[in-house]
């Protein structure tokens, strides 16, 4: 193994945990935000939810950033393979270093979709959202009540 491909790999294990720090702390925020949002009704003051939405946009865009430049690395790597001498087992690591990538983006679209029901739910309580996550009962329509009753 050549020099370079030391210090590959010592850039390629800061790079990975780098990524799967950033993992847990957006999961970490999300699960502050969910708290904080299902605690928001406690509080008279509406900033409590604004706070549940700025956690939420801040633990997105950092997974975001971070699976960004992680791909980013190893695209360069890929780029520079020439450059660095690497056989065909340095290449198959790399590319099972970019299944973090997918992993972040899995992770990405849970909190995502937590978000936009937190929103849903406590945003919107009297829509039609309301009646898709059980907030609120549908009505029986008297139309069809009339019309069994006629027989």
């Amino acid at each position: 193994m050549s020099t370079n491909n030391l210090e590959l790999y010592g850039q390629a294990s800061s790079q990975v945990n780098m990524l799967l720090l950033s993992q847990r702390n957006m999961v970490l925020v999300s699960v502050f935000a969910i708290t904080i949002t299902t605690f928001a009704k406690q509080f008279k003051y509406n900033y409590i939810k604004y706070l549940s939405i700025l956690l939420f946009v801040f633990a997105l865009a950092s997974g975001f950033k971070s699976a960004d430049d992680f791909n980013a690395y190893i695209e360069d790597i890929k780029g520079e393979k020439s450059n660095l001498n690497l056989d065909q087992n340095d290449l198959d690591l790399i590319e099972r270093w970019r299944v973090w990538v997918y992993f972040s983006y899995f992770l990405l679209a849970i909190i995502a979709f937590m978000f936009v029901n937190s929103l849903i739910i406590e945003w919107n309580e009297f829509g039609f959202h309301g009646y898709l996550w059980g907030k609120q009962k549908f009505k029986v329509s008297n139309k069809k009540e009339k019309k069994m009753n006629i027989n």
